[in-house]
């Protein structure tokens, strides 16, 4: 009973504010990318493989590494995905397959859809 009373007092204090938390007119809080990129694996014939099968973790802690990396470094995208690689030989060296490729998955927004592009920078992690 006391949780709705705070959403009305707190709906109230929103409303005669004007501030409305997603509704934000300050930047910090409504600003939205138009693009996200994250770390995919591809075969030799293209398709798309289960990371969490085949790598034993998850895109997400590959596109960590990979950004990390970059920021640290300042290395270039072919650079991140050749040290990723080296990783995955160090701790999963039978779960890399030669004709598997690591590859950078772009998702833009633009008026009315979502693209895509993919860019496979380094060949078949040996």
């Amino acid at each position: 009973m006391l949780e709705k009373y705070l959403w009305i007092i707190y709906i109230s204090i929103s409303l005669l504010i004007g501030e409305f938390h997603p509704f934000s007119l300050y930047k910090m809080y409504n600003a939205f990318p138009d693009n996200a990129t994250i770390i995919v694996v591809k075969n030799a014939e293209s398709h798309f493989i289960p990371i969490r099968e085949h790598l034993r973790c998850r895109s997400a802690d590959l596109t960590h590494k990979y950004y990390a990396y970059r920021k640290h470094y300042g290395q270039s995208d072919s650079a991140a995905l050749e040290y990723l690689c080296k990783q995955l030989h160090t701790y999963r060296i039978s779960a890399m397959q030669s004709d598997l490729r690591l590859c950078l998955l772009n998702l833009y927004k633009i008026p009315n859809q979502i693209t895509t592009e993919t860019f496979c920078r380094h060949e078949a992690c040996r």
